[in-house]
């Protein structure tokens, strides 16, 4: 494994991060999937399944990547979406000042909610997948994180219930019935207005600086003008640990310098 320098701070001397990106196939009419292979050749940073990159199979893409990621000696691993911004040293000095508790479920809580029932919403599930009123709350889905102690109770959660499409839902459903609770990050914020909050330079809102997440509904222009804003306002510091960062898509969403994967185990 390569070692890079990370900062001063003795705590994070000897932590390492990765940054991987989980894709399908996209099908006939577009060559994307060419484009995709070209760049995992390249950069040696993606795990492309043999399955159609859609709503519906986002849980089989989040269970390809963790099944990769449980392959080796990994600490946590967090789930982000293509349409959020990340900023990588802010989460590892999240989990140093947490002192790296485990087993470890989190993100941004969703509260306890009723279940779509209607035929034709995105979010609808049947009862034959979850017959009751409510959803515990959850993580959502934009992104969360687990620790690698909680793998296998996810794994082996199909053979109590069949996996669906609301893959934010189905893993806090395993980590409920496995009484596991769910931590609420604070800095991470959601909202569907956060592109135009950024292309309107309202970054520079105290507030806003110590966000660690940002999303979601945010195009490359807005991620672009996002970090350079942040790169002008916040230090420039550092910090690394051992992580696998699981994202679904789009390279110039966190705009970091990657290890490839053969240089990292």
């Amino acid at each position: 494994m390569r070692t890079r320098k990370a900062s001063q701070d003795e705590r994070l001397k000897h932590l390492r991060w990765l940054l991987v990106f989980v894709v399908g196939k996209a099908g006939t009419g577009t060559n994307d999937d060419e484009l995709n292979i070209a760049e995992a050749r390249q950069h040696n940073d993606m795990l492309i399944g043999n399955i159609t990159d859609n709503y519906i199979n986002l849980i089989l893409k989040v269970y390809m990547g963790l099944l990769w990621a449980s392959k080796f000696d990994v600490k946590y691993t967090f789930k982000a979406d293509d349409d959020v911004y990340v900023r990588i040293p802010r989460l590892l000095e999240y989990f140093v000042n947490a002192k790296f508790p485990r087993p470890f479920y989190g993100g941004l809580i969703y509260p306890r909610s009723e279940v779509h029932r209607k035929i034709g919403v995105k979010w609808t599930i049947s009862y034959k997948y979850y017959s009751e009123t409510y959803f515990p709350e959850f993580s959502r889905g934009p992104f969360y994180i687990l620790s690698s102690d909680l793998f296998d109770k996810l794994f082996n959660y199909v053979y109590v219930r069949k996996p669906f499409h609301l893959e934010d839902v189905y893993v806090a459903l395993a980590m409920h019935d496995s009484n596991i609770s769910t931590t609420n990050i604070d800095s991470f914020q959601l909202s569907s207005e956060m592109a135009s909050y950024v292309l309107e330079g309202n970054i520079q809102n105290c507030e806003m600086l110590s966000w660690i997440g940002f999303g979601h509904y945010m195009d490359p222009k807005a991620i672009k003008k996002l970090y350079l804003l942040l790169q002008s306002h916040v230090c420039k510091k550092l910090h690394w640990m051992l992580t696998i960062i699981v994202a679904t898509r789009l390279d110039e969403v966190f705009n970091v310098r990657k290890l490839p994967l053969d240089e990292v185990f």
